[in-house]
């Protein structure tokens, strides 16, 4: 065989691959088998499996009783929002209005929660409320303007116009 010649070379090349093949045929049947013989255990596989992964139920309970006794605790403690402080009374009315009164900075009416006091009744003049077992009531309280900041075109008070209009009267009965 003269290794030269381009027709020896392509049957040499033709050979390999088909060695090649078949040697790769041969694995791909042996990892089929191999699949083959694996499949008749799979159900006992299948059963191990499932019975690692099922709930079980005595598991289940204790963490859910230990997730609702950390939301107790959580919404005892309230670690987000302060408690309110229930020994201080409210405030002062400032207004009412029809069956509303205005404590603070809130409007309420009969039946709601200031804090640790419950409004019993709005009347036309005052609120009554219950606080610590006791009754408290509140008129709204009016808060005199402070005359200082009131403005003045001309600069001066009153009685200095008093007197300036005065003198002005003075003056022009003098020219006439």
């Amino acid at each position: 065989m003269n290794w030269q010649n381009e027709k020896d070379r392509k049957t040499l090349y033709s050979l390999g691959f088909l060695a090649l093949a078949v040697l790769l045929t041969g694995f791909t049947a042996a990892e089929v088998i191999s699949i083959a013989r694996g499949t008749g255990s799979a159900p006992l596989l299948t059963k191990d499996t499932l019975e690692q992964i099922s709930p079980d139920r005595e598991k289940i309970q204790q963490y859910f009783d230990d997730y609702k006794t950390a939301a107790r605790q959580l919404t005892r403690n309230n670690m987000f929002v302060p408690p309110p402080d229930t020994s201080e009374e409210p405030g002062d009315c400032t207004a009412i209005f029809g069956n509303e009164a205005r404590i603070g900075n809130r409007w309420v009416k009969t039946g709601d929660r200031i804090g640790a006091a419950e409004v019993v009744a709005v009347e036309p003049t005052r609120i009554t409320l219950l606080f610590e077992d006791r009754r408290i009531t509140r008129s709204p309280v009016l808060k005199l303007e402070d005359n200082s900041r009131r403005s003045s075109t001309s600069g001066f008070s009153l009685r200095d116009q008093s007197r300036n209009t005065g003198a002005n009267r003075s003056r022009t009965g003098r020219r006439r």
